[in-house]
Order: C-alpha cells, then structure tokens, then sequence
C-alpha cells in the first residue's frame, strides 16, 4: 500500500514539475520580462528538486539552506520585472559608469538647486538591494502573483511579514545558531523520520508553489485555480505517506518552533470544503484494491487538464 502511496506522491509531484518546465518555456516568450528573471527562476527550480532530494536523505541542513537560496532567486525575479530602479540598479551594480552617470546627474541638480543633497551612491547601492527590500516590492505587487496563498492577509504589509518571517526561518538554518543545532538532533530522531521528511517537504512545495505561481503571471495564464488545485493535491499526498496521522500532530507539537508552516496552514485553514473533498478522495484512493481504475475515476480532471495521462500511464 505505502508504494503504491509513493507512486501516487511522485506522480502528482512529477505534473507539478511539468508545469514549471512549460511556463518556463512560455514565459521566455514574453519579452517585457528582464532575461535575468528567468536565469534566477531556472535557477530555482533546478535547486528545489535538489532540496526535494536532500531531504529523502535527510539533510535537512543543506536541503534548508539552498531553500533560501531559492526563495531569494524567485523574490528577486519578481523585483527587477516590477520595479524599474532595481532592475537598473542590479544590471549596473558593479559598474563604475553607474555611479560615474548618478554623480553628474545629482552636480547638475545641485548647480540649479543650492540646497540640494548628494545622496551616498555606495550606500544606496548597498541599501536597495537588500533583502528586506526587495522582499517589499514582492509585497506591494503580491496580489497580481499569488493572492490566494496569502488570502488571510489584509494588506501588503501582513504579506510583507509573512515573506519575513520565512526568510528568517530559512535563515536560522544557514548561520550558526540553536535551531541549527537542534535540527541535526532532530535528524537522529529515527522513528519519526518518514514523518519529519513529510512535514519539511510541506515548506519546500510551498516555495515551490510561489515558483509556480511567479512563472503562472509571466506566461499570462489568468486562471490559477487548476494550479491551486494540483498544489493542494501535493499537499495531501505527503501528508498521505505519515505513517500515522495522530503521531504527526505530536510531532508538530514536539518541532513546531523548528518547522514554519504558516502560509501553508492559514492556505488550507480557508479553503476547508475543499481539502475535505479531496481528502475523502485521497482516502478511498487508499482503501480501494483496484488503484489504476479508482484513480482514473476520482482524480482524472487534474490528468487531463495539465495533460498528464500518459505520465499516469508510467506510473500506473
């Protein structure tokens, strides 16, 4: 039964996977998106497989701290197509003309305009790409990219907390620090493993999903809900290969200040009716002896519409 679990986790994750490559392919397309954009996309992808795989061999470590990677590779994709400034300001960072240009600009303003300030051209550099700022212009443009995972947030700035927050979680993995530490304890956590490896993977595909959502808007794909719906889908896979369902509640319990799942847990907080719907599907998945023919039958929509029969074929 557990294999047949996994065939299916794989399956649905493998779909996911072709949907990146296709919007990958249909984004380079478009010709208002900066080609740095999708240098830092591809970038992202090819890292969070990498992540996926860390984590079946339970580096946990090394899978978070390219995690971040990732997770900064895909903000600042979304900063330099958004913000005119940050795109020239990266494109010219190390270059002396930049700064040569700022310089005459900001003389002439003060030969008309006496009281006028040079602003430090180091530090401004410096400042405007800082994480933080960049992670603001990701906020203030959230709602054309991804409004629905961050549903339960009011305004840009809630948005802005989350994408904080975790970013210092994903931080607190690469410096040195207690929750480093811990988590290599955790790693030795034998006999919740399987369990442990299934609540990580959660914030992997939650970046992933960002990904997928970023690369949704540069292609000019309007509808999103097939997309929120294979996402949900993955959700319940990994949770469906727990061994138990009451030994992971402890566990969260037990690891919670070590795991972030907020975005994850406030997206399916509000979209109950369907996580049941699907969950009740999931579950007769797992009863029934006849897989191939049940599967077909409760979760044919979501092959059909990411055109993903014959990948069930090789599966199943």
């Amino acid at each position: 039964m557990y294999e047949n679990k996994l065939k299916l986790y794989k399956l649905y994750n493998d779909i996911f996977n072709n949907q990146l490559n296709k919007y990958l392919t249909l984004s380079k397309n478009n010709e208002k998106i900066p080609q740095e954009s999708f240098i830092f996309l591809e970038s992202a992808k090819n890292s969070i497989n990498n992540c996926l795989s860390l984590i079946e061999n339970d580096e946990y470590i090394d899978s978070l701290c390219l995690l971040r990677s990732s997770f900064e590779a895909i903000m600042f994709s979304i900063a330099i197509y958004f913000d005119e400034k940050t795109y020239d300001m990266y494109k010219h960072y190390d270059r002396d003309i930049y700064t040569s240009v700022l310089k005459t600009k900001y003389k002439k303003e003060k030969q008309k305009n006496p009281k006028f300030k040079m602003p430090d051209l180091e530090k401004e550099r410096k400042e405007f790409l800082k994480p933080f700022n960049i992670r603001k212009i990701v906020a203030n443009n959230y709602k054309s990219l991804f409004s629905e995972l961050f549903i339960d947030c009011k305004d840009e700035k809630e948005v802005l907390d989350e994408l904080n927050n975790f970013y210092k979680y994903l931080c607190d993995f690469t410096h040195p620090s207690i929750v480093k530490t811990y988590v290599y304890k955790i790693q030795n956590d034998k006999e919740n493993l399987n369990n442990i490896r299934a609540v990580f993977r959660l914030n992997i595909n939650c970046c992933k999903m960002l990904l997928l959502l970023t690369l949704n808007y540069f292609s000019n794909n309007d509808d999103m809900s097939d997309i929120y719906d294979l996402y949900a889908i993955v959700f319940l896979l990994d949770i469906n290969l727990v061994d138990n369902v009451d030994n992971l509640k402890s566990l969260l319990k037990k690891y919670d200040e070590y795991l972030y799942l907020d975005i994850t847990r406030k997206y399916f907080s509000n979209n109950k009716n369907k996580i049941k719907e699907m969950q009740s599907e999931i579950k007769e998945l797992n009863e029934t002896e006849n897989l191939n023919e049940k599967l077909v039958g409760v979760m044919k929509d979501i092959i059909i519409k990411f055109d993903a029969l014959k990948l069930f074929k090789e599966y199943f």
